[in-house]
């Protein structure tokens, strides 16, 4: 099992190391649906809707240090990062396996604490307010040129060369629809592309080495210069669709210009993470 944490400034706590092990790992993975209820004309109940609510565990880990300054450092690490996202109101992630759940340590407590073994059973109470374990896929779609002798393009099968546009498929393998993050390359203008039947646009002009990153989740559209400088592009969203749709689950189909370059992040959400050990 692959299991730490990372820090908001993206410090890591491996907590199976040589020196941390995780005691009781299985309540990081509970899944909790809450649900609401109406009564029917009958006086039948039945459910409303269903949602995730923020999620709370007690999670332990073991300490064995080898020598007194090999305790000290781990402690006052631990100590540093979990109480430092908390100060900066910037969460950390905790990773399973290749997915995370962001998430605060809030309380940190001790029990059996050994000085001659320098050993110690901490616990953190561990709370998530968006408890999904979380994969992120992404597919890289390239542009096509002509090169004298034909083409290269970023999947193999045949497309109308005479076309301005032309179809492929992204794969969404998630439990649901899923939430993502599109990203655009420059040099283009008024980029955007077709998922599923909806389409996904912009009214702007991206310069070489700028691109433009809209979020699903967090339902912002932000343009990002060559030095990495920040702009609020939500004002030149396309508005004769939602530009936040999620992404359907299947093999999708994506229509696109040949010479647009972009990204696809499709975020898998889930209650607890698909792969355990």
């Amino acid at each position: 099992m692959n299991l730490y944490y990372e820090g908001s400034t993206g410090e890591i706590i491996d907590f199976n190391s040589d020196a941390l092990a995780a005691e009781n790992p299985e309540v990081l993975a509970k899944s909790e649906w809450k649900f609401s209820t109406i009564s029917g004309v009958n006086g039948i109940g039945r459910v409303k809707t269903f949602y995730k609510d923020t999620s709370e565990c007690d999670f332990k880990i073991d300490v064995l240090a080898e020598n007194a300054a090999e305790y000290n450092a781990i402690m006052a690490k631990m100590h540093r990062v979990f109480d430092a996202d908390v100060q900066r109101m910037q969460p950390g992630r905790l990773w399973w396996n290749g997915f995370y759940r962001e998430a605060f340590i809030v309380v940190q407590s001790y029990e059996s604490f050994d000085e001659m073994m320098e050993s110690v059973t901490k616990t953190v109470h561990v709370i998530s307010t968006y408890p999904f374990w979380i994969k992120e896929n992404t597919y890289h779609f390239t542009s096509i040129r002509d090169e004298s002798t034909g083409l290269y393009f970023a999947f193999d099968f045949p497309i109308d060369l005479g076309a301005p546009s032309y179809s492929e498929v992204l794969p969404c393998d998630c439990i649901n629809s899923a939430n993502f993050k599109l990203t655009f390359f420059g040099p283009c203008t008024d980029p955007s592309v077709t998922i599923g039947g909806n389409r996904y646009g912009l009214f702007c002009t991206l310069g070489t080495d700028e691109r433009v990153e809209i979020d699903s989740k967090m339902k912002t559209i932000e343009k990002y210069d060559a030095h990495g400088n920040e702009e609020n592009y939500f004002y030149l969203r396309d508005k004769d669709s939602y530009i936040f749709t999620k992404i359907d689950r299947g093999d999708i189909p994506v229509v696109r210009s040949k010479s647009l370059k972009m990204d696809v992040t499709l975020f898998d959400e889930r209650g607890e993470p698909a792969v355990w050990i």
